[in-house]
């Protein structure tokens, strides 16, 4: 199916007269997208082994996709390879899925081959009852590296799992479990792992890995006023990718974050971006940015979404103290527009069903290696905390990640909520952002109209001007977002309607390719995956 762009008028509200000054509008080229579901039914074979009456699989369900797209080392004139990877059939509470799954595409993403699953739960020989988190990376050798996390969800046991898939072989080599935990005193639950490629390094072997990790003290039996250790963030690399460095805390919420947000404080959405190293060309910049998130049990201590960042220009051996991309921490939930009412506390009187959750915690970013510039896209804003939209709020750092500057909201529509985005730099250094919205939901309506939406700007670092240049709606038409999984909360797994934490765009060779979760029609197949093309964007 083929959509041409069509031009989409800019609403705008509650924006300050400085941003909008610094944005000029162009009109963009006609832009073609390409769209495919790469899932279906469950492929899963085997029955829950963690299934309760609170926690069950939603069957033939899938969400939180990632992709990426890389050069065909075996023929680098053929179209690039795509991989892409989700949740197969998540669990309504405590977290992660049945097992996570990934398929690959040889021709640039036209066919893709079969639905692989990670393979480290019981159901495949593997150590655990469930698995989460998914991420692909392919390497310029031809490797695929397929991330993600195990564990059993009533239980400690947890480790972040490291596949590697061989293209050539179209087989998997090993499967490698890091940073186990099992058996010790203070339970923990490792999250959000996130492996880098160093493009610097020509076999492809050099790989940078970074992980949340929270260790579940007084929180988690009732009392939230008891000093516990609640967030650190892990590293780890491998220079032969097959073995990996002892990991080892590179932050910690108590000694680096403010101490008046203690003990009510939680790391999680890490990931790490490689910028130009001033120091050497052997080795990138790293470049961690992760969410800290305070006041999540404790009413006594504030809500806040802070983006913070560590570097290191010695491949991880020292890191930097952390630098704040948003000193606002403003916390992004998104909610179902029919069920807030301004007059209401809906913060205390709401359903998990209305509530959504995007990940509005975890920040989006990319680079511009040609300008060394990063670029990071946070879900800013709130109906429920300071009654303005949640959107989508563009941060850039010009100086390796050391410090940062609101360019602006980049979602089209301020009037509206926008929630869940992505960001990818092409090679001319243009940025584009994803993002859901709801500017077709009908006030009064039974559905909640949900669409996803690509925008395409420029940035100018010596006037600090964003210029819109296009949009593309990447869905054909809207979707129920009601009809997403309704997941109920624990301490670990926050509550709301999901389709991901995170959903994936990537240009490669001024293509544009994204995958992110949608609803379907069909009660015995509840959500999708779909991947789309995008070119002359």
């Amino acid at each position: 199916m083929v959509h041409k762009n069509t031009t989409i008028s800019w609403l705008v509200s509650g924006v300050s007269l400085a941003l909008l000054s610094s944005m000029v509008m162009a009109a963009g080229p006609n832009t073609t997208t390409v769209r495919q579901v790469i899932t279906g039914l469950s492929p899963f074979p085997c029955a829950p082994t963690s299934n309760t009456a609170s926690s069950h699989p939603v069957l033939n369900s899938e969400v939180e996709p990632d992709l990426d797209v890389a050069l065909n080392p075996a023929s680098p004139l053929s179209p690039p390879i795509v991989v892409a990877a989700w949740q197969q059939d998540r669990y309504t509470r405590a977290g992660g899925a049945n097992d996570i799954y990934m398929r690959v595409s040889m021709d640039g993403g036209a066919t893709f081959g079969s639905m692989i699953p990670m393979r480290n739960v019981f159901c495949f020989g593997g150590r655990f009852e469930r698995s989460s988190d998914p991420r692909v990376t392919i390497s310029s050798n031809g490797i695929i590296y397929f991330v993600g996390l195990g564990f059993d969800h009533a239980t400690d046991p947890n480790a972040v799992s490291i596949a590697r898939y061989d293209l050539a072989t179209q087989s998997f080599i090993d499967l490698t479990e890091l940073n186990a935990v099992k058996g010790i005193a203070q339970p923990t639950a490792t999250d959000f792992s996130k492996l880098t490629v160093e493009p610097n390094d020509p076999s492809g072997n050099t790989l940078y890995l970074t992980w949340d990790r929270y260790f579940q003290g007084s929180y988690f039996t009732g009392n939230p006023h008891v000093l516990s250790d609640r967030g650190k963030l892990y590293f780890s690399k491998s220079l032969d990718g097959a073995t990996w460095s002892q990991p080892k805390p590179i932050f910690n919420t108590y000694t680096d974050l403010a101490s008046q947000y203690a003990p009510d404080v939680q790391v999680s959405g890490a990931h790490i971006v490689l910028a130009n190293n001033s120091k050497t060309d052997q080795f990138s910049r790293l470049v961690d940015l992760m969410g800290v998130q305070t006041g999540l049990v404790n009413p006594d201590v504030s809500p806040h979404n802070f983006t913070e960042v560590v570097t290191s220009d010695n491949q991880g051996t020292t890191w930097s103290k952390p630098s704040v991309v948003n000193p606002d921490g403003l916390v992004g939930t998104a909610v179902n527009p029919e069920h807030y009412d301004a007059s209401q506390d809906f913060i205390t009187n709401h359903s998990n069903s209305q509530v959504i959750r995007s990940g509005d915690a975890v920040d989006q970013a990319d680079v511009d290696r040609t300008r060394n510039l990063i670029y990071s896209v946070i879900q800013e804003h709130s109906l429920i905390y300071d009654h303005t939209p949640c959107r989508i709020d563009l941060y850039v750092s010009k100086d390796g990640g050391t410090s940062w500057t609101l360019i602006g909201p980049v979602n089209r529509v301020l009037s509206t909520q926008a929630f869940n985005q992505g960001i990818a730099v092409l090679n001319d250094g243009r940025i584009a952002i994803s993002y859901y919205d709801f500017r077709n939901h009908q006030a009064g309506s039974s559905k909640l109209e949900t669409d996803r939406w690509l925008d395409i700007y420029s940035y100018d670092p010596a006037s600090d001007t964003l210029t819109f240049q296009n949009e593309v709606r990447l869905t054909a038409t809207s979707f129920d977002y009601l009809k997403a999984p309704a997941l109920g909360g624990t301490a670990i797994s926050p509550a709301g309607l999901f389709l991901g934490d995170y959903q994936t765009v990537k240009s490669f060779n001024g293509v544009i390719y994204s995958v992110f979760g949608i609803t379907t029609d069909d009660p015995n197949n509840q959500s999708d995956i779909l991947f789309t093309i995008t070119t002359d964007p």
